[in-house]
């Protein structure tokens, strides 16, 4: 049986979820990055709909709230857009000079393609935090294998997700 965001799973899901994001932004320990926004986005086929959930985790300051969610949602949402041409994280399409950040990655259906896939995306932290974050969150639900992870990890050249993965995993 496959566990699934969007069935009786959610509550779990987003709690486990909020503890590994937790844990992350404790490892950061930065004390001006101490929180963001955490968001999943379904996908079918190759479009992108409205969030399922988008949950602040941690703290932010008042006046980045409603930044830090829009960024969450512009990862997904440029993720999404970049599908068809086989990209796997929004570090793919970045383009940092015009707010364009890593942070988003692709949690690939039951049979590794995009049905039933899910977009999971994270706005607060360094962008190789975020992306790492999304990734430990992926790999701890199951979602996504830690070769998965690794590969995603590899293309952003992503060496937090390296430092900070539990040991336990086989990341191949």
């Amino acid at each position: 049986m496959r566990a699934s965001v969007g069935s009786e799973n959610v509550p779990l899901f987003l709690t486990s979820a909020y503890f590994v994001i937790e844990r992350v932004i404790r490892k950061l320990d930065d004390p001006q990055r101490q929180g963001g926004y955490f968001s999943v986005f379904d996908v079918e086929g190759a479009k992108i709909g409205s969030p399922l959930v988008s949950i602040l985790v941690g703290d932010l300051p008042e006046a980045k709230t409603r930044e830090k969610l829009e960024f969450s949602h512009e990862k997904a949402i440029r993720l999404a857009g970049h599908l068809n041409e086989g990209h796997l994280s929004s570090f793919q399409s970045k383009d940092e000079e015009n707010g364009k950040w890593p942070g988003a990655v692709l949690i690939k259906g039951y049979f590794g393609d995009l049905d039933g896939a899910r977009i999971f995306s994270f706005s607060g932290l360094p962008p190789a935090w975020d992306e790492a974050a999304m990734l430990l969150v992926g790999t701890s639900a199951h979602l996504i294998a830690p070769s998965g992870a690794k590969e995603i990890a590899d293309i952003s050249r992503n060496d937090v997700f390296f430092r900070i993965r539990p040991r336990w995993h086989a990341y191949g």
